[in-house]
């Protein structure tokens, strides 16, 4: 009976089966319970109802539109987009589609493809473009495009002025300017006519929480947008973050509770769970979280972030910035992933990158207290002790309430004098503050005043408090450097690699130590040891380069370090730059710009590398390409200025000044203390004719930074200019007595020349040389003067006291290698072989060495070298004329010949036409 009864159930089954389908229900029902679900805010219910129906008719148009906004609505961004650009295949209409496309791709940060996809699409029905114009004026707005967003909002508003989207738009401009309380005040005129707008609500609690700091009015929106949107994922995180603020972690878990009652996707649900469990403690437990939700997601930004948060809360610092390294390459506006990545290299000790990590905020206006504390700790760890004075300064006055604000004040009375009182009181805060930030800062302040007996006093005080800290011997190390004190500066160090063998900075204390010994070799070779244990540390391979430069060694000897770096770490910004300024520095064109390519492909969006890729183009002449790569930089960073001041250098290249005028405004509309711009406009006033806006201009400067020489330097070139010569001599001479007076001595000395006043320019000189035995361009200049002047004599003095203080100066090695050609003295090829390992390749350093070559009895050799310059330099005369020479001294006359001859087809034009003449007429005899 059971196997009978088994064998009937089967039919059964399929007859119920059947009944059921037979009874389901229609597509038009499916639709219309959809479309139900959807105006009572139930997502879940659409979605199922929706792909019920695409099961049975998957090519239904309106059933794919519907389903994306029902993913969309469920936070579900990446299944929206599908279905959405199929709803597009099936031929859905684009007035229907398009604006909610862009509204995903928006949400996903695909800003640029949005505007590349549909910034010209133009949609029949008004208010359909007005939403579609509102929502690219946001994309807009995110790649920095302030011009466009406000033209687009400014067309959503006109479409369609009452509408949802206008008006956020509108709202979005408005903060843009940072009129926040007008944008909330536009927020509220909406609200009135659309209470529940999602998007109204969380914009207006966003401002009043990041930009009014309005918390409380902030939470109170937040929850009224819940009680709109229950599963809204933006507020329950906002309301979570306040509460983990307020290190209220019951609270916290409150909230995340009922995001989960709300039905918030599980990813989304398990992201703010980890955390929570970050504040509370529970590292591997958050790491394990963040672990699983980036399987799914490698690049997205707040898993990369909290993923970072969590290796370096255990202790995985170089996890933590290879982490936050990728993050910021994929968001380098990102100001909080900036932190990230600095605090990963502080703590790896590697104060460079950490800088250049910060520099995008570290701007001279800079109001980012956050990165100037942690410059501080760089510059600090860098040694670089008057520096970090300045950072730790600067955070300092921006956080009035923060616990450091008196250590602030005495510092800053120890920057302007200071005083024994400053020094207790720092050491009083010091001594109470359970952190080490006032310790640092006490530290730098007094290193900084070079009071060098207090600040390893101070650096004993905080060993009491951190007993096994490699910091502290590091810092001591540091100070004794600086002090000095070489002894007991090596003791320190020694002590730091006693605990970590590895740690580079303690090592890199020793090789200074050996170079101010005079034992250069013995530092090179601690590095070069270092190197063969640990050969794939780019930061050792870039020290080494920068010891062989600052030693004179040969280019490519720089060069090849700097190449290993890369090699062994493509991803070191620092090795690159470094890599791309020996370059650039050099003339193979080619070479240099390939390989700034390459470095802006294996990191896009570095601005350092981008600007040095810039340059490489205008190197090269791609003049075109240079103002694309600017206005690359300037979408990418528009507030530092990079891209807009790059693009104004190319225009005036160019001659196009009315551009470069215009360009120099949008930069000091934002950035109205920057001195180069200023600078720059008043060079394109000049040539624009407009002396009288120059001078303007300089006064302007000098007005705002009355300590800078730049002001009055830029006064006196417009009153010499104007031919004001008493002006303009005053102004220079004020310059020379301020901060950086860079050509000041130089023009203040052509222009009491050029007067005739040469009695004055010679006083001037000596008298500066004196006072300033170390500025070399000024020493350049005067040798290059006293060359062009045929006075050889005190040409060669200069470029022989020159090179006794720095043996790389290509230009003096060169010139002076030339004049003793021209004297018959010896030791010119030594000179012209030295000035040719430094820059090897260049056409004018070769001559000079074939002429020393030839005048010491090498003719064949010179000849040799001749022919490869004329070969690189074919359009240069003066290069052929002496290659005739060496042939005929040769004896090849035929080859001379040739040569003299394509000389004569230059006629006057070529000033030593006379010689070409006498020399023909010998090879033609």
């Amino acid at each position: 009976m059971k196997l009978r009864a088994r064998r009937l159930s089967l039919p059964l089954v399929l007859s119920v089966s059947l009944l059921a389908a037979c009874g389901g229900k229609s597509e038009e029902e499916m639709m219309a319970s959809a479309k139900t679900a959807l105006q009572q805010q139930d997502a879940k219910t659409a979605t199922i109802e929706l792909k019920n129906l695409l099961q049975k008719n998957p090519a239904n148009p309106e059933g794919r539109f519907l389903l994306g906004k029902a993913l969309l609505d469920s936070g579900e961004v990446v299944n929206a987009e599908i279905e959405l650009r199929r709803a597009l295949e099936y031929k859905y209409p684009q007035e229907q589609v398009v604006p909610l496309l862009v509204q995903v791709m928006l949400s996903q940060g695909q800003l640029k493809k949005a505007l590349g996809d549909y910034g010209s699409t133009k949609l029949a029905d008004k208010a359909a473009q007005a939403s579609l114009d509102a929502q690219l004026s946001a994309a807009a707005l995110g790649t920095g495009d302030r011009d466009r967003a406000r033209q687009l909002a400014e067309a959503a508003v006109a479409g369609d002025p009452g509408s949802e989207q206008a008006v956020l738009a509108q709202a979005r401009i408005l903060s843009s300017q940072q009129s926040f309380t007008e944008a909330v005040q536009r927020l509220d005129e909406l609200l009135k006519t659309h209470p529940k707008s999602a998007s109204a609500l969380l914009f207006k609690a966003q401002l009043q929480l990041r930009a009014l700091n309005e918390p409380d009015a902030a939470i109170t929106t937040f929850k009224q947008l819940l009680a709109v949107k229950p599963d809204q994922f933006d507020a329950h995180d906002a309301l979570l973050g306040q509460a983990l603020a307020r290190n209220d972690i019951d609270a916290a878990r409150q909230q995340l509770a009922a995001m989960k009652k709300a039905g918030v996707p599980g990813g989304r649900t398990a992201l703010l769970e980890a955390k929570v469990e970050m504040a509370a403690g529970n590292y591997s437990r958050a790491k394990e979280l963040v672990q699983a939700l980036r399987r799914a997601a490698p690049e997205h930004l707040g898993l990369l972030s909290l993923a970072a948060m969590a290796e370096a809360r255990l202790g995985n610092y170089s996890e933590a910035e290879a982490l936050a390294a990728k993050a910021v390459q994929l968001a380098p506006q990102s100001a909080q992933l900036r932190y990230q990545h600095a605090q990963a290299l502080i703590k790896l000790r590697q104060p460079a990158k950490a800088l250049a990590a910060l520099k995008p905020l570290l701007e001279s206006g800079s109001k980012d207290s956050e990165a100037l504390a942690l410059a501080g700790q760089a510059a600090m760890l860098q040694g670089e002790q008057k520096q970090a004075e300045e950072y730790f300064k600067r955070a300092a006055s921006l956080r009035p309430d923060d616990q450091r604000y008196r250590a602030a004040l005495a510092i800053g009375q120890l920057s302007s004098g200071g005083s024994d009182a400053a020094v207790a009181e720092l050491n009083t805060i010091a001594a109470k503050d359970k952190g080490t930030g006032v310790d640092l800062a006490l530290i730098s302040a007094l290193a900084g005043r070079r009071d060098y007996a207090a600040a390893l006093k101070a650096i004993d005080s905080l060993e009491r408090k951190q007993p096994d800290s490699i910091d502290v011997p590091l810092l001591r190390g540091r100070v004794q450097l600086v002090q000095g004190n070489l002894v007991e500066a090596r003791k320190s160090f020694e002590a730091v690699l006693k605990k970590d063998p590895k740690l580079l900075l303690a090592l890199g204390g020793l090789v200074t130590i050996d170079v101010n010994e005079k034992k250069p070799d013995q530092g090179r070779a601690r590095l070069e040891a270092y190197i063969k244990d640990n050969p794939k540390n780019s930061q050792a391979l870039r020290a080494l380069a920068e010891l062989d430069a600052q030693l004179g060694k040969p280019h490519e000897q720089v060069l090849k370090s700097l190449n290993e770096a890369v090699r062994v770490d493509p991803n070191d910004a620092l090795a690159r730059q470094m890599q791309l300024d020996v370059l650039l520095a050099g003339r193979d064109v080619k070479l240099t710009l390939s390989t700034a390519q390459a470095a802006v492909a294996a990191i896009p969006n570095n601005i350092e590398l981008m600007e040095r890729l810039a340059r490489a183009q205008m190197l090269a002449g791609e003049n075109g390409q240079a103002l694309s790569t600017f206005g690359k930089i300037t979408s990418l960073a528009p507030e530092s200025g990079v891209g807009q001041l790059g693009t104004a250098g190319v225009q005036i290249l160019n001659k196009d000044f009315t551009a470069a005028q215009r360009e120099l405004k949008k930069v000091l509309d934002v950035r109205p203390d920057d001195l180069q711009a200023r600078a720059m406009a008043i060079q394109v006033e000049l040539q624009l004719k407009r002396p009288k806006e120059a001078l303007a201009l300089a006064k302007d400067l000098q007005s705002r930074h009355p300590k800078a020489a730049a002001g009055y330097l830029a006064e006196g070139i417009v009153q010499q200019e104007l031919g004001e010569t008493d002006p303009a001599l005053a102004s220079m001479r004020k310059a020379l007595t301020l901060e950086n007076p860079g050509e000041s001595p130089l023009r203040l000395h052509a222009l009491l020349r050029k007067v005739r006043r040469t009695a004055e320019a010679d006083a001037f000189a000596d008298s500066w040389l004196k006072s300033h035995p170390d500025d070399i361009t000024f020493g350049l200049y005067l040798a290059d003067l006293a060359l062009a002047t045929n006075d050889l004599p005190s040409a060669e003095k200069l470029y022989r006291g020159l090179l006794a203080k720095r043996q790389d100066l290509v230009g003096a090695l060169n010139n002076l290698s030339w004049l003793l050609t021209t004297q018959k003295k010896p030791g010119a090829v030594e000179l012209a072989q030295k000035a040719l390992a430094l820059a090897p390749e260049q056409p004018a350093v070769m001559d000079t060495y074939a002429g020393a070559l030839a005048a010491e009895g090498q003719p064949a050799k010179a000849l040799e070298v001749q022919r490869k310059v004329v070969q690189m330099a074919p359009d240069v005369p003066a290069y052929r004329l002496a290659l005739a020479r060496f042939l005929l001294t040769a004896g090849d006359k035929a080859a001379a010949r040739q040569e003299l001859q394509q000389l004569t087809k230059l006629g006057k034009g070529f000033a030593q036409q006379g010689e070409v003449e006498k020399l023909l007429a010998e090879a033609n005899r």
